[in-house]
């Protein structure tokens, strides 16, 4: 706080570096790393404040102050944050002189084309999110009828570019990470589906963890539901009938470009099959979103925060509001390699490669579940319902990719039986050679006597 007990128009003492100009606006001035002064600037002093009328919403100065302090303690270049994505990628070309001709001009090429001049082309690398590149790949494919081949030279010169940034200290996280997974043909793409060990020993650590225990409710309803992320971060309270122990699926949230503003945000659309279902709680489940509802349903039902007039979200972040889909999935990266470093102390060998969790995203915690389903028996119309499929042509997928699994598995094991019976065969055929042979000696025997 400041030593002359500085006040706002509000009466409230501002911190040092704080001050509240003319026009209403809040200003903070700090030296960056290189002790260079810098200012920012919100018509907010903290997140609760309104936003006068006509005024663009942002984050509240406090907040910002927190993010820069965090920045700074930790060495992050918040100067070299202002850099365009195109002045990025020039940046790194220049590091890639050593790519053949015909590669660099196809980089080259393909960044002019379909980057250079977009918006994302345009904004400090600091402000791109994942949904940004997300949104700018499908424009490319859809608009520039670009084939995911193509697509994929694309990532394979934005991720490293963005990487150079984050190993630099300039950013936290890569945006791309992991873009590719939303283009990439079901059909096509591996599907993991995470074995009993790894579902438990997953959830365990997650309960457990003083960092990651917000994921374990979402965890369990996606592992026993089969809801897409849409689906599971739109659910709200409205939706869970306790009584009858089912859950209403007639939802999804969305977080995307409004073709109506062209700005971000989230709104609520249909299922993707555009058809409601009714889901069945496990006891498991009851008994995890009823502990869960007991411990957050007043804050969410007194919460005003609302997405085209559905509130009472299940599942709501620290500022009491939706998640994004590359927020759980980015937490799921991190978390993933906390967990297997935690496992690698306890279990080593086979029974580590057991444990060890592979990376996976949040459509892959859905596999889990159709396939724990599939190996319990279910019929295959009930899964199709149960998961919102369009077709059952996506739901048999699922049953092939098992019974692939279920026919190797059969086939060694009949190997092995087989083996074992070549096994038998002969040590029967050893013996019989060695009965022949003492036979062949008593008979010499009695002939010499």
């Amino acid at each position: 706080m400041s030593s002359n007990s500085r006040k706002d128009s509000k009466k409230r003492n501002l911190r040092d570096g704080e001050r509240q100009m003319k026009d209403g606006r809040y200003q903070y001035r700090y030296v960056d790393k290189r002790g260079e002064r810098r200012s920012v600037y919100s018509w907010k002093l903290v997140p609760t404040d309104k936003v006068p009328k006509g005024k663009k919403d942002d984050l509240s100065l406090r907040e910002k102050e927190r993010n820069i302090q965090r920045d700074l303690n930790d060495g992050i270049d918040i100067a070299s944050a202002q850099m365009t994505t195109t002045q990025l990628l020039e940046r790194y070309f220049a590091t890639k002189k050593s790519l053949q001709n015909s590669t660099y001009e196809n980089y080259q090429n393909l960044f002019k084309k379909h980057i250079k001049d977009t918006v994302v082309g345009q904004t400090s690398i600091g402000k791109v999110h994942k949904s940004d590149i997300i949104l700018l790949y499908d424009d490319i494919h859809e608009n520039g009828n670009i084939a995911i081949s193509t697509l994929k030279i694309i990532q394979s010169f934005m991720y490293p570019a963005f990487q150079l940034a984050v190993e630099d200290n300039i950013i936290r996280v890569n945006p791309c990470m992991g873009c590719m997974h939303h283009f990439i043909d079901n059909a096509e793409s591996e599907r993991i589906a995470l074995t009993k060990e790894q579902e438990e020993g997953l959830l365990h650590y997650v309960k457990k963890s003083r960092y990651y225990n917000y994921l374990y409710p979402m965890f369990v309803f996606m592992l026993e539901t089969g809801c897409r992320i849409g689906e599971t971060t739109g659910i709200t309270w409205d939706d869970i009938d306790f009584e009858k122990r089912k859950i209403r699926v007639d939802h999804q949230l969305q977080y995307r470009k409004k073709k109506d503003t062209g700005k971000y945000a989230f709104y609520i659309t249909d299922p993707k099959n555009k058809k409601p279902r009714d889901i069945p709680m496990s006891k498991f489940l009851y008994n995890v979103m009823l502990a869960y509802k007991a411990e957050t349903y007043f804050t969410s039902c007194f919460n005003t925060y609302q997405v085209d007039g559905y509130k009472k979200f299940v599942f709501l972040n620290r500022k009491l509001k939706v998640y994004k889909q590359e927020t759980i999935n980015r937490a799921i990266h991190t978390l993933i390699d906390s967990y297997n470093k935690s496992i690698a102390q306890k279990y080593e060998g086979d029974e580590l490669d057991e444990m060890k969790l592979p990376q996976f995203s949040s459509h892959d915690l859905r596999h889990t579940f159709a396939t724990k389903m599939v190996e319990k028996g279910i019929n295959v119309k009930v899964l199709q319902m149960i998961m919102g499929h369009t077709s059952l042509a996506i739901t048999l997928q699922v049953y092939t990719h098992l019974k692939y699994k279920a026919i190797e598995k059969e086939m060694a094991r009949m190997e092995a039986k087989s083996y074992s019976e070549e096994d038998r065969v002969e040590k029967q055929k050893l013996m019989e050679l060695q009965l022949q042979e003492d036979i062949e000696q008593v008979f010499t025997y009695l002939q010499a006597q």
